[in-house]
């Protein structure tokens, strides 16, 4: 069992500005089996509507109060167990009930998801996440190809992938993997973000 971990190579304000630079370290990696995940914490019912409309196989939960009857969860509405975005209760008043609402995208096929996600999650609490990528080798540094842990992140308002704290600004991360030799990481994350034209500018972050 391995993790990965994060470095910083760009903090920004803008959030196409951090949207390019996620895509340019993509493209450092091999592709062919990419996939895009997405986090994201709404806090009105119309950002929440638009998000159903975008897409509507998204999952979307509640993280309210846990009350049980007689043994059973009382989830009348389904949204703590967590509902798909064309399974959400139709009813503005019931979704206003139950704000933030938390809505995961999975395994998206690269380029699908994107741009309308970073519209949406520009004034958020959000995640975009793009993973194996496969980071090639570089036989002048020691590196070896790594395709599990080849891993790209956009985090919106925020400074972890936990989406906990709201921290104004923008901040994208190349993640390799954790092997806790700080200096091997540093080494491989350093190695991409070069490729790319910049350059790690933190120390590594975690979930």
């Amino acid at each position: 069992m391995s993790d990965d971990v994060g470095f910083p190579v760009l903090r920004t304000t803008d959030p196409a500005c951090a949207l390019r630079m996620a895509r340019r370290l993509v493209a450092v990696g091999d592709t062919r089996h990419a996939q895009v995940l997405a986090d994201i914490d709404l806090p009105d019912v119309e950002d929440v509507l638009r998000a159903r409309s975008l897409w509507p196989q998204a999952w979307f939960s509640w993280d309210g109060p846990i009350v049980w009857e007689r043994g059973d969860l009382v989830d009348p509405t389904g949204l703590i167990g967590g509902v798909r975005g064309a399974d959400l209760p139709s009813d503005r008043g019931s979704l206003s009930e139950h704000l933030p609402l938390r809505m995961e995208l999975w395994e998206q096929p690269l380029g699908s998801v994107e741009d309308d996600f970073v519209a949406l999650a520009a004034p958020h609490v959000a995640q975009l996440h793009w993973w194996n990528l496969g980071w090639p080798e570089a036989p002048e540094l020691g590196l070896h190809p790594e395709r599990k842990h080849a891993e790209v992140t956009v985090l919106f308002n925020t400074p972890t992938p936990a989406l906990e704290e709201r921290v104004d600004g923008h901040t994208v991360l190349v993640h390799v993997r954790d092997t806790s030799n700080e200096e091997s990481m540093l080494r491989r994350a350093s190695w991409v973000a070069e490729q790319a034209g910049v350059t790690v500018i933190g120390g590594p972050v975690r979930g």
